[in-house]
């Protein structure tokens, strides 16, 4: 289907020049007028002399939409080479921060990173971000009855207090770092998508020498965060050392000797762990989740199903191993954030052409041509 070009503004149609048919002639004043009348409205005028005599004006406004459809063009080609740069120069990372503890931007620190085709590393800008505190809110509300509501336990906020350092020559600021609420150092966002609980164990082997000392990462699976706990001793002598099992932060009693988790919020933290002996199988040079133990070659040393039981441990007991092959000390408990760091240098670019089409296409939608009536 053709578009409609300019038309012919029916106030001025074909006007008879002078000595044309024997007519009455037209000045050609009549068309200059024409045409200022038109102009005057708004219209582009464009006033036309024929072979045969007569004369016209042609009057038209409304070419905004043509300019709105071609900026809408434009602007998703736009769109389209700022998301192929991006995506060729971005890198996406993540990062768990243990309390007190902190993070540089450096290819070596993070514990999963995905470069984009083009990246090189001195992309990495300068920062670093330490955790000082957080604070979970949970849903506390009561019934009529001053019984827990259907939602009672369910978590409500999440914030990280956090000290960050945006380049080396900055000063270190201190911020919140909340869920949805990134923040933006060296470019790159860094978001909030997980915490936890670390517990501070020490491991000693059968000599007495410290084996593994520090806070454990643990895994919550259910909203009262009872969670997956994992420990390898492979530097224990006489034999490597392993744990694993659960952190319960509300600790109660569910009957033949097992427990459970009744609140997220740290009321009677617990370990209940099973131990191990033998090969942990590092020594292969093969990598291996950290937060899995293979037992399948290891002999058992505490359990549920054997004499000695399991090893269960509130703050500051501590709990010798069978065999004489060391013992296990449980001291305090510990915060941690999972963070997602993500670059993409196209970002910025995406969102003015995204705005750019959005305004041609409704320029485009909305503005129509007008001729003079």
């Amino acid at each position: 289907m053709r578009r409609r070009g300019p038309q012919t503004a029916p106030a001025a149609a074909r006007i008879r020049r002078p000595g044309a048919g024997g007519r009455r002639p037209a000045p050609e004043q009549t068309l200059r007028d024409a045409a200022g009348v038109l102009k005057k409205r708004g219209y582009r005028t464009d006033i036309r002399a024929e072979e045969d005599g007569t004369g016209s004006v042609g009057a038209e406004k409304g070419y905004l939409k043509e300019v709105g459809n071609i900026i809408f063009h434009v602007s998703l080609v736009g769109v389209l080479i700022c998301v192929a740069l991006g995506s060729l120069f971005s890198y996406r990372g993540q990062k768990v921060i243990v309390e007190d503890e902190g993070f540089v931007n450096a290819l070596a620190a993070y514990d999963n990173f995905y470069p984009g085709a083009w990246f090189q590393e001195g992309q990495l800008d300068p920062f670093g971000i330490q955790l000082n505190g957080f604070d979970r809110t949970f849903d506390r509300q009561l019934d009529a009855d001053g019984e827990p509501s259907e939602g009672f336990g369910s978590a409500i906020d999440f914030t990280a207090d956090v000290t960050v350092q945006d380049g080396a020559d900055a000063e270190p600021e201190e911020t919140t770092l909340r869920v949805n609420h990134p923040v933006t150092l060296g470019g790159a966002n860094l978001y909030l998508v997980g915490n936890g609980y670390a517990p501070v164990i020490t491991v000693r082997d059968g000599e007495g020498e410290v084996a593994f000392s520090g806070p454990v990462i643990t895994r919550p699976d259910d909203s009262t965060y009872t969670s997956m706990m994992v420990v390898k001793a492979p530097d224990a002598n006489p034999e490597q050392l392993g744990f694993q099992g659960l952190f319960l932060p509300s600790a109660v009693d569910a009957g033949d000797g097992m427990a459970v988790s009744v609140d997220p919020e740290l009321g009677n933290p617990e370990l209940h762990l099973n131990s191990y002996y033998g090969d942990l199988g590092l020594d292969d040079g093969l990598p291996q989740n950290v937060y899995v133990l293979d037992t399948e070659d290891l002999d058992v040393l505490n359990s549920r199903e054997v004499d000695a039981g399991g090893v269960v441990l509130s703050p500051g007991e501590v709990q010798e191993l069978p065999d004489g092959l060391g013992e296990i000390e449980f001291h305090d408990v510990q915060d941690y954030i999972a963070i997602d760091i993500t670059y993409n240098p196209g970002e910025l670019g995406v969102l003015a052409f995204a705005l750019l089409a959005t305004g041609g296409l409704l320029g485009s939608l909305f503005l129509r041509r007008r001729e003079p009536g």
